[in-house]
């Protein structure tokens, strides 16, 4: 959103799915350019991820890892918007999206962002990354993240998705 003084914040909308923020600023980089985007950049997050696959060590959770939270503590959330640049999907792609980032979807609360973004979450690995919890906040085992490059992350992007 613009305050009308030429600045820039975002939030994130209430999701258990997503990372929660509130007016975080954003950068303008090549204003009135094809290539304007937004920028922005979270340190330090505290990423809760609950794992797909059981734990081994979990003995409080009776149904696998539903009492199991990992946290990648330290976790920097990285995003460009870009407000130019249309979103690229492959023409084979088997969603609701076409290559132009048109179509259906199910939110009846926001439309599908047409413009490319790309979004990342690093967090340096080592000793108690991640740290694993049952539901009484005990760990559950060691799970370091072996990685040569000292970081892990996920990275996301709605351009260039054939290379």
């Amino acid at each position: 959103m613009d305050d009308g003084e030429g600045e820039y914040g975002i939030s994130a909308a209430p999701n258990p799915f997503v990372p929660q923020f509130r007016n975080v600023s954003l950068d303008l980089v090549d204003g009135n350019q094809d290539s304007e985007r937004l920028v922005f950049e979270i340190g330090k997050m505290a990423l809760e991820v609950v794992p797909i696959e059981p734990v081994a060590g979990d003995n409080n959770s009776t149904s696998g890892n539903k009492a199991t939270i990992c946290y990648f503590n330290d976790t920097v959330l990285t995003a460009t918007i870009w407000t130019r640049r249309r979103a690229e999907y492959p023409a084979n792609l088997t969603t609701s999206v076409d290559n132009l980032g048109n179509g259906t979807h199910t939110s009846v609360d926001y439309d599908i962002w047409p413009y490319a973004v790309e979004v990342s979450q690093v967090v340096r690995v080592g000793a108690s990354v991640p740290d694993c919890r049952d539901a009484d906040g005990n760990p559950v085992g060691n799970f370091e993240v072996p990685q040569p490059s000292n970081e892990c992350g996920c990275w996301y992007r709605n351009f260039d998705l054939d290379s």
